[in-house]
């Protein structure tokens, strides 16, 4: 079996470890592969509120993991 075209680019992507950040990093990356995980926070998202990086956000998690989530979205 052959392959046709080149393999796809894989971006290295995740956390900056700013110290202790391995094992949150490697669960993120690894409920990527978890489609209820990845609808959940894929649909929520959806209803998330616009904030500016002035204001705070009511739910910092949520939406940093939202963002998170938006950087594997397929190409």
């Amino acid at each position: 079996m052959s392959l046709a075209g080149p393999p796809p680019l894989i971006r290295p992507r995740g956390l900056v470890n700013l110290g202790n950040m391995c094992f949150a990093n490697a669960v993120l990356q690894l409920l990527l592969y978890c489609p209820p995980f990845w609808k959940f926070y894929s649909e929520l998202g959806k209803y998330l509120p616009e904030h500016s990086e002035d204001t705070a956000s009511p739910t910092p998690l949520v939406e940093a993991t939202v963002r998170f989530l938006k950087e594997f979205v397929p190409e």
